[in-house]
């Protein structure tokens, strides 16, 4: 697959993982193996031979440092939500940080291509919350949306996180 393609890829590919309960995953590999970009046998690296990291590594970079957190136990609480509209293929991992946020991480799990592929999806947030915001790790580790006391988000979810 491409560099952007596998940029979706190996984010989602961690989150699956998860869901199904893995403990521990791997990707393989972290460095390509030779600077030959015409064999995928030596590029499937997350970091090129040069050195200089992919898309892939910059998303999966961003979407750890968002939700990275203690291993200290703590009581967990819930969200209540609801998502409605163009649910299909929207895959969902909601997370609880120490502190008492979620994180809520949204994606389509469609074959993807160097095209964004997006559907439209409300968030219901059926008890009160004090602030939501929204990230696209694939961009950047900054929050792209800040939204306060919000009952209902319309988002665009793409094919990444």
């Amino acid at each position: 697959v491409s560099e952007t393609v596998q940029s979706k890829y190996v984010p989602r590919m961690f989150l699956e993982s998860f869901n199904t309960g893995v403990y521990r995953s791997f990707a393989y590999e972290f460095l390509d193996q030779f600077p030959n970009t015409t064999n995928n046998e030596y590029n499937f690296g997350i970091v090129r031979y040069d050195g200089s990291p992919k898309p892939a590594y910059t998303a999966l970079q961003n979407l750890i440092g968002i939700l990275n957190d203690t291993s200290t136990a703590f009581p967990l609480g819930s969200l209540n939500y609801s998502l409605s509209g163009n649910t299909q293929n929207v895959r969902q991992t909601l997370l609880q940080k120490t502190n008492g946020n979620f994180y809520l991480v949204l994606w389509l799990e469609v074959p993807s291509t160097d095209q964004v592929a997006t559907q439209n999806v409300t968030l219901n947030l059926n008890s009160p919350i004090a602030q939501a915001r929204t990230y696209l790790p694939n961009s950047s580790a900054a929050p792209i949306g800040q939204y306060q006391t919000p009952t209902r988000l319309s988002l665009t979810v793409p094919d990444f996180p």
